[in-house]
């Protein structure tokens, strides 16, 4: 006894449907990915267009990302369009008051939704006439 499956054009046809509907599937599912922090690779350019200076060499910026604050996502700053390097804490390090006291281009996202940043040369960013941004997924 055989069975029919159907006939090649229908199961050619069939593949096709299948093949768009995974290929469709998956920017979607990588979109989830990078929003929810596990496989970042779409980053979106902020302006920063509030400063506030804090104290010392410290300004104050909101970051604007739900996804940042709540999930605790990286965020980059840029200066003039130069990535800022991340900082890295030594043993005991405060980064707040070491960004407020020594600036150098150091940055901190804080648990109120907002970044603590020097510029890279601790002149006062609301004067030195360069365009900051931040990078968030």
């Amino acid at each position: 006894m055989e069975i029919k499956t159907g006939s090649k054009k229908t199961q050619f046809l069939l593949r096709i449907l299948i093949l768009l509907f995974v290929v469709s599937c998956i920017p979607a599912y990588i979109g989830v990915l990078n929003r929810a922090g596990i496989f970042i690779i779409f980053w979106e350019r902020r302006p920063v267009l509030q400063m506030q200076p804090v104290e010392g060499f410290g300004y104050s910026t909101p970051i604007r990302s739900q996804a940042v604050t709540m999930l605790g996502l990286p965020v980059l700053l840029e200066e003039d369009g130069r990535l800022i390097p991340v900082p890295y804490l030594a043993v005991n390090e405060d980064l707040s008051r070491t960004i407020r006291s020594v600036g150098t281009g150091k940055y901190l996202p804080l648990d109120d939704g907002s970044l603590l940043f020097s510029t890279s040369d601790n002149t006062d960013p609301l004067a030195n006439g360069r365009y900051y941004s931040l990078l968030v997924p």
